[in-house]
């Protein structure tokens, strides 16, 4: 997956400041759809999109930008599961993190290291507002009413946009978090939950 994870879409008038955990693989295959070619890429191909710096989108003329947001902690877990069960890599012991480990010491990894040395696949683990340091979208929607938001989508794209599919979903029991790991937790993500407009837990 590139990072950054940003698609600029003129023949939509889109362009997408991609938040990894955040829906990605959902939004892009429906981009792809629109545009008849979803059988030729992988979704996250490098080749299936016009990536781009979050200035560039930012500065962009003529299109419409968005975002999705979500709550940190449901965030997190989905990015546990994901890099730490079904889709391990040895590199991301670079971080601290390992194979099959608890959330809680997952969260106490990921707390010591900053946004700025999460790079490529480290930006699953960086703070959302992290990707908004050069500008903001012009909407940011939340994940957890995604369909629904998606229609803003739909209305504002030039190209004719399908309906979500639900991808990459994890199938892996959300799990019991410690007050020290929770507490952690916030502290890191502390921009998202005061600049995004989640209720600390």
């Amino acid at each position: 997956m590139p990072d950054p994870n940003n698609v600029y879409l003129p023949e939509h008038g889109i362009g997408f400041f991609g938040i990894c955990k955040n829906g990605n693989t959902s939004i892009k295959a429906a981009f792809l759809d629109s545009m008849g070619i979803r059988s030729q890429h992988r979704i996250h191909d490098n080749l299936a999109f016009h990536y781009v710096t979050g200035l560039e989108l930012a500065e962009a003329q003529g299109i419409w930008t968005f975002a999705v947001k979500r709550d940190p902690l449901t965030r997190a877990m989905s990015a546990w599961k994901n890099k730490c069960h079904r889709s391990w890599a040895d590199h991301y012991s670079k971080w601290g993190l390992a194979r099959h480990m608890s959330f809680d010491a997952y969260v106490a990894a990921i707390a010591q290291v900053p946004d700025e040395e999460l790079t490529g696949a480290g930006q699953h683990f960086r703070s959302q507002t992290y990707e908004f340091r050069d500008g903001w979208p012009d909407a940011v929607l939340p994940f957890e009413d995604l369909d629904e938001h998606w229609a803003t989508v739909q209305h504002r794209s030039v190209l004719e946009l399908p309906d979500l599919e639900h991808l990459n979903k994890m199938g892996i029991i959300n799990p019991v978090v410690g007050a020290e790991a929770l507490d952690k937790l916030v502290l890191r993500y502390q921009s998202d939950y005061k600049e995004l407009g989640y209720a600390i837990p």
